[in-house]
């Protein structure tokens, strides 16, 4: 998807997708890069909530590199994801376990999703090393997402599947994950 096809409405496309649910993983930093080794096929975004913070950060070459290069405390992670355009594993924490899924796409069909994209807040007010630290003074925030490209505001692709209710044949999504970052142009 192009950061341009986003002021169009929003399009209906068939793939094919494969979904791991129901995974358990132990509540370690170890248990959670083996977790990223045994699904993700190719290196990925990641966003990780924290109870003191949300922080962003990649997964290259079978490890965690997070933007401050920071170590990674499982015990404090409520949430993560590690996505890219194809895939992505989604753990929350829940009983002392992280529990999720993982879901990978590919050409076919037999499922119909929909991608758009959720600007984020703020402007770009720095960019290196394959970040960029997007800030609103007005509300006080600042956040340093992974981004390769150039541009003033950036936004968050996602994609949602399509489910059907069985007695009624009601559409609604089923699912939805993150693919990527890009610059949102404005227009």
């Amino acid at each position: 998807m192009k950061n341009t096809d986003f002021s169009a409405p929003l399009k209906i496309v068939g793939l094919s997708s494969e979904k791991t649910a129901g995974l358990c993983v132990d509540l370690s930093e170890q248990a959670l890069e083996e977790a990223l080794r045994t699904h993700m096929k190719e290196d990925a975004l990641l966003i990780v909530w924290q109870f003191h913070r949300i922080v962003w950060g990649r997964w290259q070459a079978g490890a965690i590199h997070l933007v401050d290069d920071g170590a990674l405390d499982a015990s404090l992670i409520g949430e993560m994801r590690a996505f890219n355009e194809t895939e992505e594993l989604h753990l929350v924490k829940k009983r002392g376990k992280f529990r999720g899924r993982y879901i990978f796409d590919k050409d076919g069909d037999g499922t119909e999703v929909v991608d758009s994209a959720a600007p984020l807040w703020g402007e770009r007010t720095a960019c290196a090393d394959g970040y960029v630290t997007l800030a609103d003074a007005g509300r006080g925030l600042s956040l340093t997402v992974p981004a390769e490209e150039e541009g003033e505001r950036f936004a968050l692709v996602t994609r949602c599947y399509i489910g059907y209710d069985p007695e009624t044949q009601q559409a609604g999504y089923e699912d939805m994950r993150y693919k990527t970052v890009v610059p949102l142009e404005e227009g």
